[in-house]
C-alpha cells in the first residue's frame, strides 16, 4: 500500500542524492586547486599586486584638488545647486534686481529725452516756432553721454554678481554689496538731475553753460548771477558724485568678494575676460571725461594761467573723447558674446581664447588711441578736434615734424587693429559653438534673437564708422571745406547709428531679465522679439536712406518722409521692448531660444543617472 508519508520519504531521498552527485565533481575541481603560496602560481603570478586609487578628502570639504574625484565632485555640486527646469507656471517672478531697475530708468530716460526731442523738431518742421525749446532740450539730451557706459557698467558688475553666485539670485547671498547698490541709484538720480538743470539753464538763460555763465560775469543784474550761480553749483555737485560714484561701482565689481558658501578660498573664480574688458573700459571713458570736466575748471578758474575759450588741457581731453566713443558699443558686443557663452556652457562658459584675446586687443587699443591724442595736445602737434569727431579719427593726419609722423602712425595702427580685432569677435560670436569635451555644456539651438541684433547693430556701427575712416581721412588741411558727396554721405549715416549702443543694451536688459526670471532657461516674448528685429531692420534702412538723402540725385521729400517714418520705428519698438522688460516673469519668459531641460530629481544625480536612466557622463552633459 502506498501511502502519501511513504512517498514523501521516496521524495526526500532523491533530492538528497542529487545534491551529492553536483557536489562531487565540484570538490574534485576544488581539490586540484593549489594553495596559496604554492610553486605552480609562479612568481609572476605570486607578486602581482592589484591597482590602487588614492582618493585624498579634506575634513568637511569634499575631496582635494589631487585626487580623481575632485573634478566630478565639483561638477556634481554645481548641478545640485542650480535648478534643473524651467519655473513652473504658478512660480512668482524672481523680483528685480536694483540694477535691472536703475538701467531700465536710465534706458527710459534717455529714450524719452530723444524722442521728444524728436517730435519737437518735427513739430518745428512743420512751420511751429518752437526754437527755445529745441536748444534747450538738445542740450538736455547733450547731457546725457555718460549714460550708455553707466549702463555698461552695472550690468558688468550684475554678471560678475551672478558668476559668484554659481547663476543663482545674487541677493540670497548678499551680493552684490549694499555700497555697490547706493552708489547705482545715486548715479542714476545725479544723471536725471544733471539733464532736468541742463534743460532748465538752457530754457531760461537762452543759451549753453559756458556763454551763459560768461554773460553772467559782466552782468551787473544779482538776480541773475544768483540764480544761474546756484544752478552751477548744484550741476558740478551732481557732477562730481555721479564721477565718486561710478569709481565705486568699477572698484566693487573688481573687487567683490564671493560667499563663503558656495566657494572656498582656493576656487574663487577670475573675472572673466569680457567682463575685464568692459569695466577696463568703463574706467577709461570716465578717465577722459573726468579730465575733460577737470581741465574745464581749471581753466574756468584760472589756476594755470588766465582763462582761454579752449586750454591745451581742456583740448587734449576733448580730442581723446573721440578715440572712447565707440567704447559703448565695443562693450555692449563684449556683454552679448558672454552672455552667449553662458547658454552653450552654463558653468565655465566663455569663448574662444581667440576671441578672448581680441577683448584685450580692442580694449588696449582703445586706451593707446585715447593717451595718443592727449600725448599730441600736449607736444603741440595735431589740429582742432572740433573739424571732425570720428571715432578714433579726430582731425585726420598731424603733420609738421617727425615725432608727428610717429604719432600718427601709431594711431593709424591702432585704429586698424580696433576694426580688425572687432571683426574677428563678430566671427567668433558667429561660430561659436558648444564645447563637446566639456561635461556641463548644453546643446543650444540657434542663436537668440536679442543676441543677433547686437551683433547686427555692432557690425553696422563699426562698418559705418570704419567708412567714414577711409572716406574722410586725406592729406588736405581743410577737409571740412572738401567734403565729397560720398563723405557727407557717411557724416550723416554715422549721426544714424548714434542710437546703436542703447539701442543694443536695451536688448540685452530684456535678455537678462528674461534669464533671470527663468533661472537661465527662459528667452523673451516672442513679441518683443519681433520688436528687436524691427527695430534693427529700422536703424539699418535710416542709415541707408540718410546717405542717399545727401545724394543729388535722391528726392528730398522721399528721403524726409522715410527717416521720420523709419526713426518713428526705431522709437516705437523701444518702446515695445521696454514694455515687455518690465512684463518679464516666469510665465512670460518662454519666447524663441527658450531652453526646456529635461527634470533631474536628486536621487538620479546621486545615482549619477538622469530622468531618462541615461549615465552621470550623459546626464551631465
Amino acid at each position: 500500500v502506498v501511502t502519501a508519508q511513504s512517498v514523501n520519504e521516496v521524495a526526500m531521498r532523491l533530492h538528497v542524492l542529487a545534491i551529492l552527485a553536483w557536489s562531487l565533481p565540484v570538490a574534485e575541481a576544488v581539490a586540484v586547486i593549489p594553495k596559496s603560496g604554492s610553486s605552480e602560481l609562479g612568481d609572476g603570478a605570486r607578486n602581482e599586486k592589484l591597482p590602487t586609487v588614492k582618493h585624498l578628502k579634506s575634513a568637511g570639504s569634499g575631496y582635494s584638488r589631487d585626487s580623481p574625484l575632485y573634478t566630478k565632485e565639483k561638477i556634481l555640486k554645481e548641478w545640485a545647486l542650480a535648478p534643473k527646469q524651467v519655473a513652473p507656471p504658478s512660480a512668482h517672478a524672481a523680483p528685480e534686481s536694483n540694477t535691472m531697475r536703475c538701467v531700465g530708468v536710465l534706458i527710459i530716460q534717455f529714450f524719452c529725452v530723444y524722442g521728444v526731442l524728436f517730435c519737437v523738431q518735427t513739430l518745428k518742421r512743420m512751420g511751429h516756432k518752437l526754437a527755445d525749446e529745441e536748444r534747450s532740450i538738445t542740450h538736455s539730451a547733450h547731457s546725457l553721454f555718460f549714460t550708455p557706459m553707466m549702463c555698461v557698467a552695472f550690468l558688468a558688475a550684475r554678471m560678475r554678481a551672478v558668476e559668484l553666485a554659481r547663476g543663482q539670485q545674487p541677493e540670497l547671498h548678499g551680493l552684490p554689496p549694499a555700497m555697490l547698490k547706493v552708489s547705482e541709484v545715486t548715479c542714476v538720480a545725479c544723471n536725471l538731475v544733471l539733464c532736468v538743470i541742463a534743460w532748465l539753464g538752457s530754457y531760461v538763460y537762452r543759451d549753453d553753460w559756458d556763454q551763459a555763465v560768461r554773460r553772467a560775469r559782466l552782468d551787473d543784474s544779482a538776480g541773475g548771477r544768483t540764480g544761474l550761480y546756484v544752478m552751477l553749483l548744484l550741476r558740478r555737485v551732481a557732477t562730481l558724485a555721479l564721477y565718486c560714484c561710478f569709481s565705486v561701482v568699477c572698484v566693487i565689481a573688481c573687487v567683490m568678494k564671493p560667499p563663503s558658501a558656495l566657494w572656498s578660498d582656493e576656487e574663487v573664480p577670475e573675472v572673466s575676460a569680457a567682463l575685464a574688458c568692459t569695466i577696463f573700459l568703463s574706467t577709461v571713458y570716465f578717465a577722459v571725461y573726468l579730465g575733460l570736466a577737470s581741465s574745464k575748471l581749471v581753466n574756468e578758474w584760472g589756476l594755470l594761467g588766465p582763462p582761454a575759450r579752449f586750454s591745451t588741457g581742456q583740448q587734449a581731453f576733448q580730442r581723446a573723447t573721440s578715440a572712447v566713443s565707440s567704447a559703448p558699443m565695443l562693450c555692449c558686443l563684449f556683454l552679448a558674446v558672454r552672455m552667449r557663452a553662458l547658454q552653450m556652457d552654463p558653468v565655465s562658459g566663455d569663448p574662444q581664447l581667440w576671441v578672448q584675446a581680441c577683448f584685450y586687443g580692442c580694449s588696449g587699443s582703445i586706451a593707446l588711441q585715447a593717451l595718443v591724442l592727449i600725448l599730441a595736445s600736449v607736444f603741440g602737434v595735431g589740429k582742432d578736434a572740433t573739424a571732425r569727431q570720428t571715432p578714433g579719427l579726430d582731425s585726420g593726419p598731424v603733420g609738421g615734424s617727425w615725432l608727428a609722423g610717429a604719432l600718427e602712425a601709431v594711431r593709424l595702427f591702432l585704429l586698424a587693429g580696433l576694426y580688425v580685432w572687432t571683426i574677428a569677435i563678430l566671427v567668433g560670436l558667429v561660430r561659436m559653438r558648444p564645447d563637446p569635451a566639456s561635461p556641463t555644456a548644453t546643446d543650444v539651438q540657434a542663436m537668440p534673437i536679442s543676441i543677433r541684433c547686437i551683433g547686427t547693430l555692432a557690425a553696422l556701427f563699426f562698418g559705418v564708422n570704419l567708412m567714414l575712416w577711409a572716406g574722410t581721412w586725406s592729406p588736405s588741411d581743410d577737409a571740412s571745406a572738401s567734403q565729397t558727396p560720398l563723405q557727407r554721405s557717411l557724416q550723416a549715416a554715422r549721426e544714424s547709428v548714434s542710437f546703436c549702443p542703447m539701442v543694443s543694451m536695451t536688448f540685452a536688459c530684456t535678455m537678462l531679465r528674461a534669464l533671470q526670471v527663468s533661472h537661465g532657461y527662459g528667452a523673451p516674448q516672442e513679441w518683443s522679439q519681433w520688436a528687436m528685429c524691427i527695430c534693427t531692420t529700422s536703424c539699418v534702412l535710416l542709415t541707408a536712406v540718410r546717405m542717399a538723402a545727401q545724394q543729388p540725385w535722391a528726392p528730398a521729400k522721399l528721403c524726409t518722409v522715410l527717416q521720420y517714418a523709419l526713426l518713428a520705428a526705431v522709437y516705437l519698438c523701444v518702446g515695445v521692448v521696454l514694455d515687455a522688460f518690465l512684463e518679464l516673469s516666469a510665465v512670460t519668459a518662454n519666447g524663441p531660444g527658450s531652453i526646456t531641460p529635461k527634470p533631474v530629481s536628486n536621487s538620479d544625480l546621486l545615482r549619477g543617472t538622469g530622468a531618462d536612466g541615461a549615465g552621470g557622463d550623459d546626464m551631465m552633459q
